[in-house]
Protein backbone atom coordinates (compact mmCIF):
# COMPACT_ATOMS: atom_id res chain seq x y z
CA UNK A 1 0.00 0.00 0.00
CA UNK A 2 3.13 2.50 0.85
CA UNK A 3 4.16 2.11 -2.75
CA UNK A 4 0.45 2.97 -4.34
CA UNK A 5 0.09 6.18 -1.69
CA UNK A 6 4.28 7.15 -2.93
CA UNK A 7 2.76 7.13 -6.63
CA UNK A 8 -0.13 9.51 -6.06
CA UNK A 9 1.57 11.36 -4.19
CA UNK A 10 3.94 12.21 -7.28
CA UNK A 11 1.06 12.59 -9.57
CA UNK A 12 0.10 16.48 -10.10
CA UNK A 13 -3.17 17.72 -9.40
CA UNK A 14 -5.27 18.67 -12.54
CA UNK A 15 -8.00 21.65 -12.36
CA UNK A 16 -11.58 20.23 -12.18
CA UNK A 17 -13.06 22.25 -15.54
CA UNK A 18 -15.56 24.99 -14.74
CA UNK A 19 -18.48 23.58 -16.73
CA UNK A 20 -18.40 20.53 -13.98
CA UNK A 21 -17.82 22.88 -11.14
CA UNK A 22 -21.37 24.24 -12.13
CA UNK A 23 -22.90 21.06 -13.04
CA UNK A 24 -21.96 18.81 -9.63
CA UNK A 25 -21.49 21.96 -7.09
CA UNK A 26 -24.73 23.33 -7.10
CA UNK A 27 -26.64 19.46 -6.54
CA UNK A 28 -24.17 18.41 -3.96
CA UNK A 29 -25.16 22.00 -1.43
CA UNK A 30 -28.71 20.76 -1.33
CA UNK A 31 -28.62 17.53 1.09
CA UNK A 32 -32.72 17.15 0.38
CA UNK A 33 -30.90 16.70 -3.23
CA UNK A 34 -28.23 14.06 -2.20
CA UNK A 35 -30.90 11.76 0.00
CA UNK A 36 -34.39 12.88 0.00
CA UNK A 37 -36.22 12.56 3.50
CA UNK A 38 -36.99 9.29 5.20
CA UNK A 39 -40.71 10.24 5.12
CA UNK A 40 -40.67 10.82 1.32
CA UNK A 41 -39.01 7.39 0.72
CA UNK A 42 -41.97 5.66 2.63
CA UNK A 43 -44.38 7.15 1.05
CA UNK A 44 -43.40 7.17 -2.50
CA UNK A 45 -44.61 4.36 -3.59
CA UNK A 46 -48.26 5.56 -3.37
CA UNK A 47 -48.97 8.73 -2.83
CA UNK A 48 -52.82 8.77 -4.18
CA UNK A 49 -53.22 5.75 -1.69
CA UNK A 50 -51.54 7.58 1.22
CA UNK A 51 -53.25 10.60 0.83
CA UNK A 52 -56.95 9.06 0.96
CA UNK A 53 -56.05 7.18 3.65
CA UNK A 54 -55.31 10.28 5.53
CA UNK A 55 -58.38 11.82 4.44
CA UNK A 56 -60.44 8.56 5.33
CA UNK A 57 -59.08 8.94 9.09
CA UNK A 58 -59.72 12.70 8.99
CA UNK A 59 -63.54 11.84 7.69
CA UNK A 60 -63.69 8.78 10.95
CA UNK A 61 -62.23 11.63 13.54
CA UNK A 62 -64.65 14.25 12.64
CA UNK A 63 -67.67 12.04 12.92
CA UNK A 64 -66.29 10.62 16.15
CA UNK A 65 -65.92 13.61 17.67
CA UNK A 66 -69.48 15.00 16.25
CA UNK A 67 -71.36 11.88 17.78
CA UNK A 68 -70.02 12.26 21.66
CA UNK A 69 -73.18 13.58 23.39
CA UNK A 70 -73.26 16.98 24.98
CA UNK A 71 -72.92 18.29 27.99
CA UNK A 72 -76.63 18.64 28.30
CA UNK A 73 -77.42 15.07 26.96
CA UNK A 74 -74.82 13.55 29.64
CA UNK A 75 -76.60 15.21 32.55
CA UNK A 76 -79.93 14.02 31.40
CA UNK A 77 -78.82 10.73 30.78
CA UNK A 78 -77.25 10.76 34.65
CA UNK A 79 -80.47 12.27 36.07
CA UNK A 80 -82.58 9.59 34.62
CA UNK A 81 -83.98 6.73 36.64
CA UNK A 82 -83.16 3.25 36.79
CA UNK A 83 -85.46 0.45 35.28
CA UNK A 84 -88.09 -0.63 37.27
CA UNK A 85 -88.28 -4.53 38.94
CA UNK A 86 -91.54 -4.97 36.42
CA UNK A 87 -89.05 -3.67 33.48
CA UNK A 88 -85.99 -5.57 34.03
CA UNK A 89 -88.23 -8.76 34.55
CA UNK A 90 -89.89 -7.86 30.93
CA UNK A 91 -86.34 -7.34 29.32
CA UNK A 92 -84.98 -10.54 31.05
CA UNK A 93 -88.26 -12.28 29.28
CA UNK A 94 -87.66 -10.67 26.16
CA UNK A 95 -83.82 -12.06 25.97
CA UNK A 96 -84.89 -15.51 26.94
CA UNK A 97 -87.26 -15.36 24.24
CA UNK A 98 -84.77 -14.22 21.35
CA UNK A 99 -82.69 -16.59 22.46
CA UNK A 100 -85.05 -19.30 22.33
CA UNK A 101 -85.87 -17.96 18.59
CA UNK A 102 -82.33 -17.83 17.90
CA UNK A 103 -81.46 -21.39 19.16
CA UNK A 104 -78.77 -19.65 21.56
CA UNK A 105 -77.93 -21.07 24.93
CA UNK A 106 -77.17 -18.11 26.44
CA UNK A 107 -79.16 -16.73 29.92
CA UNK A 108 -80.03 -13.22 30.78
CA UNK A 109 -78.01 -11.53 33.31
CA UNK A 110 -80.95 -11.20 36.01
CA UNK A 111 -81.73 -15.07 35.67
CA UNK A 112 -77.56 -15.91 36.28
CA UNK A 113 -77.15 -13.82 39.33
CA UNK A 114 -80.38 -14.94 40.77
CA UNK A 115 -79.55 -19.02 40.44
CA UNK A 116 -75.84 -18.71 40.94
CA UNK A 117 -74.97 -16.54 43.45
CA UNK A 118 -70.54 -16.27 43.62
CA UNK A 119 -69.41 -18.36 46.49
CA UNK A 120 -65.51 -16.85 47.99
CA UNK A 121 -62.93 -17.69 45.63
CA UNK A 122 -60.18 -19.68 47.99
CA UNK A 123 -63.01 -21.86 49.10
CA UNK A 124 -63.48 -23.23 45.88
CA UNK A 125 -60.03 -23.85 44.95
CA UNK A 126 -59.18 -25.74 48.16
CA UNK A 127 -61.83 -27.76 47.70
CA UNK A 128 -60.63 -28.73 44.48
CA UNK A 129 -57.53 -29.09 45.59
CA UNK A 130 -56.10 -26.60 42.93
CA UNK A 131 -53.53 -23.84 44.64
Amino acid sequence: MDEFEQFLKKQPLREVPPAWRTEILPPAARPEAVQPAWWHEWLWPSPAAWAGLAYVWVVILALNVAARPSAAERQLAERSPAPSPDMALALAQQQRDLAQLLGSPVESPVETKRRYPPGPQSESRRGTGEA
